[in-house]
């Protein structure tokens, strides 16, 4: 993309994301809460693939997470509830 594409990409952005904002959000690691599938349980996962840890409680599951997510910021949690529908997203 020569200088012309850029200065319109920039134009862009700045209408909607900084070019910063987007990088970051690219580069975020995302990590989920979700149930396990009788909900007695809740994984924490990454990239939404494997669990990574698994609780017996929600809460214990989405305060690691967090701590999982902080750690490694820039990031995003998703937080699931039973019926596997987004309940919350926060950005660290």
């Amino acid at each position: 993309m020569g200088t012309a594409g850029t200065r319109c990409f920039t134009r862009w952005a700045a209408g909607n994301k900084t070019y910063k904002s987007m990088k970051e959000e690219h580069n975020m690691k995302e990590y989920s809460v979700v149930p396990n599938k009788d909900v007695s349980g809740w994984y924490v996962k990454i990239e939404n693939v494997a669990p990574m840890e698994y609780h017996s409680t929600r809460d214990d599951a989405v305060l690691e997470a967090e701590r999982l997510a902080k750690e490694n910021a820039p990031s995003k949690l998703v937080i699931y509830d039973a019926k596997q529908e987004v309940e919350e997203e926060q950005q660290f």
